[in-house]
C-alpha cells in the first residue's frame, strides 16, 4: 500500500520531463522530508496558477483587440477576466486581483462615454430592496450566472463591480483609497440614477444614498485606524475621521429630502404616491415624527464628532447648527 501511495504522489507532482525528484519518502521525524514535500506542492500550485493566468492573459488580448468588431460583448469580456481575479486572489495577489477591476471600470466608462451599453438588458434599481444593501455583499444575487447569460442590469451590475473592488480595497486596507472612491461612486451613480429614463423616483435615490453613505462610514469603522485620534494627531487618523463625518453629513442631507417627501419636516410635500424603503432604520425614521427627529439628531452629532476629531470643528459646529 506504502508503494502505491508514493508512486501516486510521484506521478502527480513530478513531471515527466523533469530530471530530478520532487517526491521523497517520508520518515517519521524527518523535518527536511516534510519541506521538501510542501516546497514541492507550493511551487506546483504557483506553477500551475501561473500557466493558467498566461492562458487566460492571452485570451483577453485576443478578446480585447476584437473590441470594436460587431458581436463583441462587454459582459463576457468582463467574466473571462474575472477568471483571471479568482486565480490572483488565490494566488493572494490582492493588488493584481484589483487591477483587474479598475480595468475593466475603465473599459466600462470608455463603453458608456461612447454610448455602446447595449449588453444590459434594462437600467434596474427596480426590484425590491435595491435601496438598501451592504456594498460588501457581492452574492446578494446571482450576479455571475447573469453576467454570462447576459441578463444583468446596470445598477446590479454598477453595485456588483463597486463592491468587489471595496471587497478588495478592505482586504489590502486600503480605507482611505475605499473612502475616496466611495465618494466618487455614490456622486456619480447618484447623477445616473436621477438621469430621465431611469423610472427611479427622487425617493427611491435619496433612500439608496442615504443607506450607501451609512453603509460606506460604517465599514470605514471597521479600520484599524478607527480607534480614536492618537496625541500626535495623526494625519491618517483625521483623514478617515473626515471621510466619516462626510459620509455622514451625505446621509443627513438625504434625509433633509425624505424628511420633506415624507412630511416630516415643515417643507414638506404632500405626496401619497411614495414608494417602501428596505432600510429598517430609515423605514422606522419616516414613520413618526419622533423617530424622524431623533435620527437626524443622531446623524448630525456623528458627524459633528468626526469633524472635531479631523480638526475641522466650523464644520462640526454647522453640523450642531442643522
Amino acid at each position: 500500500m506504502r508503494t502505491s501511495v508514493f508512486d501516486r504522489l510521484k506521478s502527480d507532482f513530478q513531471g515527466k520531463k523533469d530530471a530530478g525528484e520532487h517526491v521523497v519518502l517520508l520518515q517519521t521525524g524527518a523535518v527536511e522530508s516534510w519541506n521538501s514535500v510542501f516546497l514541492t506542492m507550493r511551487e506546483r500550485v504557483v506553477q500551475a496558477l501561473e500557466e493558467r493566468v498566461s492562458q487566460l492573459a492571452d485570451d483577453m488580448r485576443r478578446m480585447d483587440a476584437n473590441r470594436m468588431l460587431p458581436g463583441w460583448n462587454y459582459c463576457k469580456f468582463f467574466v473571462l477576466k474575472e477568471g483571471i481575479v479568482r486565480l490572483y486572489r488565490l494566488m493572494g495577489l490582492q493588488d493584481e486581483a484589483l487591477a483587474q477591476y479598475d480595468e475593466l471600470e475603465a473599459v466600462f466608462f470608455q463603453l458608456l462615454g461612447a454610448q455602446r451599453l447595449s449588453w444590459f438588458s434594462t437600467f434596474g434599481g427596480l426590484a425590491e430592496g435595491d435601496d438598501y444593501s451592504d456594498i460588501l455583499d457581492t452574492n446578494k444575487r446571482a450576479y455571475g450566472r447573469q453576467l454570462v447569460e447576459t441578463t444583468i442590469s446596470l445598477f446590479d451590475f454598477r453595485m456588483y463591480l463597486f463592491g468587489c473592488q471595496a471587497q478588495l480595497l478592505v482586504a489590502l486596507g486600503h480605507y482611505a483609497e475605499l473612502a475616496e472612491r466611495a465618494q466618487r461612486f455614490i456622486a456619480t451613480f447618484g447623477r445616473s440614477m436621477r438621469e430621465p429614463g431611469t423610472g427611479l423616483s427622487t425617493a427611491f435615490v435619496a433612500a439608496w444614498t442615504y443607506s450607501t453613505c451609512m453603509n460606506i462610514a460604517e465599514i470605514l469603522e471597521g479600520s484599524p485606524a478607527s480607534g480614536g485620534v492618537r496625541a500626535d494627531g495623526g494625519s491618517a487618523m483625521r483623514a478617515l475621521a473626515a471621510a466619516k463625518a462626510g459620509f455622514l453629513a451625505g446621509a443627513r442631507q438625504q434625509l433633509d429630502v425624505l424628511g420633506a417627501l415624507w412630511q416630516r419636516l415643515p417643507s414638506g410635500n404632500d405626496d401619497s404616491d411614495l414608494p417602501s424603503v428596505a432600510n429598517p432604520v430609515l423605514a422606522a425614521a419616516l414613520a413618526t415624527d419622533e423617530r424622524f427627529d431623533q435620527i437626524y439628531v443622531r446623524t448630525c452629532e456623528q458627524a459633528a464628532q468626526y469633524y472635531v476629531e479631523s480638526g475641522r470643528r466650523r464644520f462640526a459646529r454647522a453640523m450642531h447648527g442643522d
